[in-house]
Formats: structure tokens, C-alpha cells, sequence
């Protein structure tokens, strides 16, 4: 069961919180107000090394805030009552804090809502983890280690109009003829969906380290 179906969490956050739900890695590499404000936050609390010092840029978690800018708290786990507490520490170090000025909310960033060609099409890429290694997870509790064993990743791969048509059969076409799908639509697919999603966002290959990808 999901943190956040856990119906004291519910409650709580919808009495003593603003839930907001965002795609992170947009934020990271973003000039408008709301990534400066966004990294700033995941910078102080450092949830993951930096990738100067062999960490990851991924800066997933659950952060608690305030609108004008202190960090309260945050982690990385998962679990009701990991949740809880988090929302325990961050009430406890707001109440520690003056009252600020009242001042106007910085203005939102622009509005990151890509849309798919009309005549394109979205197919639903679900992962699972098929096979572990001997002692995988042991360190984890147990519901936890069962929850990532069980659980499937969802994302959207998006294939433009142009695309969907150079994967048709040519006009000319014989049996046993082949043609090769569109290169960047080959690349995409490595790059971005052949990746461990089961457990969360992971970042993408970049552009040199897609050796080669070719569909026939």
C-alpha cells in the first residue's frame, strides 16, 4: 500500500500541510523562480551525494518546506510511519521558527506541459525486475525488500506522426523485405526507457553513451 493511501496520512496532510506532487528532474537544470527555489531546498538537504563525490543528480524524496523558503525536513524513505515522522520533525522545527513578514509569493515558473502530436502515438512501457541476486535487498526490512521485488514500473514512450508512418511496411515492400525504423526514435528508446524504473525515476543516458540503437 502506497504511503500516501494511508488514511492518518491523508488526514494529516490535508489539515496540516499543502501537498504538492512535482516531476523533479525538470526543476534541476531550471532558471524560473520555482527551480531556483526547488534545488535550493533539495541542496540543503542533500538526500544523495553529488555527482562530483560519485552520488547521483536525482533529487527524489519528500520535502517539507516552507513557502518563503526554510527547509523543515526531508528523506527518502518510504513506509506510513516513515511519512508520520517526517511530518512530526517538520511541525516540530516550524513551531521553533519566528513568524516572517508577510511578503508576496515569487511568481510561478512557466508551465512545463508537453503535448504529443495530434496523429502521434503513447504506449503504456511497464518494467518489472525479473531476476535478483542472492542477498539483494537484505538489508531492508522485509515488507519493504517484498514491495520492490513485486512492484512495476509505468512510463509513456511517445512516437511522433512521422515516426508511426516510417514504422509501416514501404509501399514497394516484399516478403522478407526490412527497412529501419527513424535513428532518434531508436535512440530514444535506449536512452530513456531501456532504465531501471521500477523503484523510482532514474536518470537517462546521456546522448554519447548510446553507443548504437537500430530497429528493423
Amino acid at each position: 500500500m502506497s504511503s500516501f493511501s494511508d488514511p492518518q496520512v491523508v488526514r494529516r496532510l490535508r489539515e496540516q500541510f499543502v501537498p504538492v506532487a512535482i516531476d523533479c528532474v525538470p526543476l534541476r537544470g531550471g532558471d524560473d523562480p520555482a527551480s531556483r527555489w526547488f534545488r535550493r531546498i533539495a541542496d540543503e538537504a542533500a538526500l544523495n551525494p553529488p555527482p562530483k563525490q560519485g552520488g547521483s543528480p536525482s533529487r527524489q524524496g519528500h520535502y517539507v518546506a516552507l513557502a518563503y523558503g526554510p527547509l523543515l525536513a526531508a528523506h527518502n524513505r518510504r513506509g506510513a510511519a516513515a511519512v508520520l515522522a517526517l511530518m512530526d520533525e517538520a511541525l516540530a522545527r516550524a513551531r521553533r521558527l519566528p513568524q516572517p513578514p508577510a511578503a508576496e509569493p515569487p511568481p510561478a515558473g512557466p508551465q512545463r506541459r508537453p503535448t504529443l502530436a495530434p496523429g502521434g502515438l503513447r504506449l503504456d512501457v511497464y518494467t518489472r525486475i525479473l531476476r535478483w541476486q542472492p542477498g539483494a535487498l537484505a538489508d531492508l526490512p522485509a515488507e519493504f525488500a517484498r514491495w520492490n521485488r513485486e512492484r512495476t514500473g509505468l512510463d509513456h514512450l511517445w512516437i511522433w506522426p512521422d515516426e508511426l508512418a516510417a514504422l509501416l511496411p514501404p509501399p514497394h515492400a516484399q516478403p522478407g523485405h526490412r527497412w529501419s525504423a527513424p535513428r532518434r526514435l531508436a535512440r530514444r528508446i535506449a536512452r530513456f526507457h531501456l532504465v531501471d524504473d521500477v523503484r523510482g525515476e532514474p536518470d537517462a543516458y546521456r546522448a554519447n553513451e548510446v553507443r548504437e540503437a537500430r530497429i528493423e
